[in-house]
């Protein structure tokens, strides 16, 4: 992910985001059911796919072309939702079989059909294209007087507009990938307030379900980063520190 480098050890779940569904290549499907497969196999092949059944318990469908987003809206009309959310599925881009190691990577045919379609997503976290609006939090009784900022995740698209946090959060929570959102969003409050040179506390807003470990290294690219030379101490005091793995102090 563009916005930090990778520490010593890192969390798998938090740093290493899911790779894109591009063809050409190869989508391999384990249906649950000798029905299923049959049935999405004869309705494959009258839309013109070019598929086999390699010993009957698989369909193997070759694309020579980027059409991934056709092959699942051919798939869905055929399959009913169980059947979409229990036949196995892994894409494997060009045309070397199968290998042990993949097959670790298969996936619910509901699960890659909308990964395929976060592309934008993947490549917003990759690019580290997300920003922090400041809001002002002021005391009830001297409301002139600003305590601390609160930080507001936002997206920057490929246009340059402000994305809003909803369409980026929620194809986070489909496509599994809020740990790796979490932390960029945690970052990137970080890099901005320093940019802005902000003066007041901080408030950085995130989800604890998302630091999947706290004692291995969930939460160290966030330390790591008020770590860096241009970031003063006198500024990370500022910040919430860690009292112990999975506790916070201020």
């Amino acid at each position: 992910m563009a916005d930090f480098s990778p520490t010593q050890r890192q969390c798998s779940r938090c740093e290493v985001l899911p790779e894109k569904l591009v063809g050409p290549g190869r989508l391999h499907l384990w249906p649950p059911l000798g029905h299923t497969l049959g049935k999405a196999y004869k309705h494959l092949r009258a839309q013109g796919w070019f598929c086999e059944t390699p010993e009957d318990r698989s369909i193997v469908v070759r694309l020579d072309e980027d059409r991934l987003s056709d092959l699942f809206a051919v798939l869905s009309e055929a399959l009913t939702n169980r059947e979409v959310e229990d036949t196995r599925a892994l894409f494997k881009p060009g045309v070397e079989g199968l290998t042990v190691s993949d097959i670790p990577r298969a996936r619910s045919l509901r699960h890659l059909a909308t990964l395929g379609g976060s592309g934008w997503l993947i490549d917003m976290l990759s690019e580290g294209r997300l920003t922090r609006h400041f809001q002002p939090i002021v005391y009830v009784d001297a409301p002139e007087e600003v305590y601390a900022q609160e930080c507001l995740p936002r997206g920057i698209g490929t246009d340059g507009r402000v994305v809003s946090p909803a369409p980026i959060f929620e194809a986070a929570r489909e496509n599994d990938m809020l740990f790796q959102l979490d932390l960029a969003a945690r970052l990137s409050a970080v890099r901005e307030a320093v940019r802005h040179g902000t003066e007041n506390n901080l408030f950085i807003n995130f989800t604890p379900t998302s630091v999947y470990d706290p004692s291995f290294v969930c939460v160290r690219p966030s330390e790591a980063w008020t770590r860096r030379p241009w970031i003063t101490d006198a500024w990370c005091s500022r910040l919430p520190r860690p009292s112990r793995p999975g506790t916070w102090s201020t």
